[in-house]
């Protein structure tokens, strides 16, 4: 397994580059039943915040969602985004997402704000936190983990529709995007539609990895005990 880990990773980095660039044909992607969900609230009228994780090829979808591109937004580390956009620079000149970068002045709380109310996307990595940053406790896998506060704040406080999302890729250069679109109960307080959101997310997350255990690259200690 710790092979397999390893090389599907490699062939997701290598992906990562080739795609943008036209580097590699041949690559084909399905969706799942969940986009046709998914199609009508991008097509809405209000903004859409979507909720990943870091397995498969996530950064990836931009891609592939045509049009809507442009107006998708990736909320990342500062450093993350600084190393991405050199490797990217280098080699695609461009990318098919928007980034925001998280800042220690918190900024990018604003920039996110404005990028739901002018009804764009936004999308969290919502399994990894940084050290001193609010967390909450679910289980994953039979075993308690932590996860980040702030998606499930930002989303129970934006009044926009949620979607878990993840792209898996599959043998013979497929990929495969999932879709599971989150149920929200108005009825909730802000505090309990919070917890109900972390909850389906980590129920998506762990569906994800019983099916693609090789490809969660999380390396570090995940699990509390």
């Amino acid at each position: 397994m710790t092979y397999r880990n390893f090389y599907r990773f490699a062939q997701i980095l290598i992906d990562k580059i080739a795609i943008p660039a036209k580097l590699a044909k041949g690559f084909t992607y399905r969706f799942d039943d969940g986009y046709t969900g998914l199609l009508r609230l991008l097509d809405g009228s209000t903004g859409c915040i979507l909720m990943s994780a870091h397995v498969g090829n996530w950064d990836i979808a931009g891609e592939f969602f045509g049009s809507y591109g442009p107006r998708l937004h990736i909320v990342m580390l500062d450093a993350e985004h600084r190393r991405i956009k050199r490797l990217l620079d280098a080699t695609t000149g461009n990318k098919h997402y928007r980034v925001i970068a998280l800042h220690d002045d918190m900024s990018h709380v604003f920039e996110i704000g404005t990028a739901l109310v002018n009804n764009e996307y936004v999308c969290f990595q919502s399994d990894r936190y940084l050290p001193g940053a609010p967390t909450l406790t679910r289980s994953l896998l039979g075993a308690p983990a932590r996860f980040p506060d702030g998606p499930f704040q930002t989303a129970a406080r934006s009044h926009t529709p949620v979607v878990f999302f993840f792209a898996m890729r599959e043998h013979g250069r497929r990929y495969r995007f999932c879709f599971h679109l989150a149920q929200i109960d108005p009825a909730l307080s802000k505090k309990d539609l919070s917890g109900s959101l972390a909850t389906q997310y980590v129920q998506a997350l762990e569906e994800i990895l019983h099916h693609y255990p090789e490809q969660w690259f999380n390396y570090y200690d995940f699990w509390e005990n």
